[in-house]
Order: C-alpha cells, then sequence, then structure tokens
C-alpha cells in the first residue's frame, strides 16, 4: 500500500523558530519540494513541544512534522528510514498520549501512524487495522470538523481495498471537506496541507477515471500556486497525457 502523504519544513540556521516561521516554512518547503533539510528542522520542533511550556497544540504539531517526513519517506519508497523515523514518532506518540488523548488531532495522527506501520510491513496489518480504523473513527467523534481526523479517514477509505473497508467515493467526500474547511478559514491557506489537498482530489478523481475532475483540480492548485512543483512537474503532465487520451479515443 503506498501512502502518498504530504510535507513540511525548511530549516533557517540561527534561527528563533515561533509558530508563524515553521508555517511559512512548511508551505515554501512543501511548494518546492525540498525536504533535505527537514531533520534538522524536526530537532528544532522537537525541542518547542518537548518544554515544559509545550501547548497541546505544539505537541500536536511535532506528531504532524514526524508524520509528514515519514509521507515523503515512503513516497520515494525509502522503507528502511522511514522505519527509522516511525520508531521516533512512536517514541513521541506514547510520551503525548496520557495527555493528548482526547484530542482529536492527536487520535487522527495515531491513526496514520499505524497506517504507516502496515505500508511499511504490510504482514502487520491483520494485526493492526482494527485499531486503526478505531482511533481514526473516535478522532471524527471528537471533532468532525478536525483537518487531520477527515485526512485520516479519508485515507483509510482511499487505500485499503474495498473488501477491507474501502470506498474511494467516500475518500473524496473527505478530503473535500478538508478543503472546505481551508476554503472558509483563509488564514489557513498559506498552509502545506491546503495545497495538498488539492493534488490529493485530484488523484483521487485520477484514480476513479473521472479525469476531467482531476484536471479541475489540477487548475485550482495551480491557480492558488503556479509554482506548485509537485502538479507541474509530475500531476499537471500525467494528467495532460489522460486528457489528450481520452480526446483521441
Amino acid at each position: 500500500m503506498k501512502i502518498r502523504l504530504f510535507i513540511l519544513f525548511l530549516f533557517i540556521p540561527a534561527l528563533s523558530l515561533n509558530a508563524q516561521t515553521y508555517l511559512d516554512a512548511a508551505y515554501e518547503t512543501y511548494r518546492n519540494r525540498n525536504f533535505s533539510q527537514w531533520p534538522n528542522y524536526i530537532a528544532q520542533v522537537e525541542q518547542i513541544a518537548l518544554s515544559t511550556n509545550a501547548t497541546i497544540k505544539d505537541k500536536v504539531d511535532l506528531m504532524t512534522f514526524y508524520y509528514g517526513y515519514i509521507g515523503h519517506l515512503l513516497d520515494i519508497n525509502d522503507k528502511k528510514s522511514a522505519q527509522v523515523w516511525l520508531n521516533k514518532a512512536q517514541l513521541i506518540d506514547k510520551k503525548f498520549s496520557s495527555s493528548l488523548d482526547s484530542n482529536a488531532d492527536y487520535k487522527a495522527l495515531h491513526s496514520m501512524y499505524i497506517g504507516f506501520q502496515i505500508a511499511i510491513s504490510p504482514i502487520k496489518a491483520p494485526l493492526l487495522v482494527a485499531s486503526m480504523f478505531t482511533s481514526a473513527r473516535d478522532a471524527l467523534k471528537i471533532d468532525s470538523n478536525s483537518v487531520f481526523a477527515n485526512v485520516a479517514n479519508a485515507n483509510i477509505l482511499f487505500y485499503f481495498p474495498e473488501a477491507f473497508g474501502g470506498n474511494k467515493q467516500k475518500a473524496i467526500s473527505y478530503y473535500q471537506n478538508v478543503y472546505n474547511y481551508f476554503l472558509s478559514n483563509k488564514n489557513f491557506q498559506k498552509r502545506w496541507m491546503f495545497l495538498n489537498v488539492m493534488s490529493t482530489l485530484a488523484i483521487a478523481y485520477e484514480s476513479v477515471n473521472d479525469i476531467d475532475a482531476a484536471n479541475y483540480w489540477v487548475v485550482k492548485a495551480l491557480d492558488v500556486e503556479p509554482d506548485f512543483k509537485f502538479v507541474t512537474q509530475v500531476l499537471k503532465p500525467r494528467i495532460d497525457e489522460k486528457i489528450k487520451q481520452k480526446n483521441n479515443t
């Protein structure tokens, strides 16, 4: 099961970090597909999240950063490195579990960490899939508007076969929920996930052979960010070719 999950960050040496700094860095890194300094940046975020005055948001942010980097490693098929980073992420997960167990974002990220375990070692699926589903569903029960809760449930529905609960059309509706959330919250439209959800919707529609809808989301993503490199370098050429083939039939 290949999981194309997302992200993030550009490390800026000797910089005093704050929330806006790493959110801006996340957006630029995701847009430019530049992950080379990501581990250094995670180390900086970890210092914030593990400090005595860390907020719930700081802790969730750190889990998010691990999630993003592991997803990137899986996307380039580096399972060995992904396992190393997942081991680190799971230690953080356990450390935060007592204080964040009722937090929807934490529950969703916990579910996605389990998904990574399955992606790295599919043989573990029978032992892990139930807890992954439960955690994702619990996240939605806690907060149906949580971006990560919607993404966690969408990823399960999108990547799992129908025989195991997968449903690509339903997954699209969850991804659409995420897009609508960002659309209605302008302060969040310079976040990496706003770009990601548009490209993900394009991929999702492509997977159900709705090429016109896939192209719609490609165009929308480039309207927001013309230099979105994953779209310009990978997704748009692929969709353009499929449109060409469709028109020639």
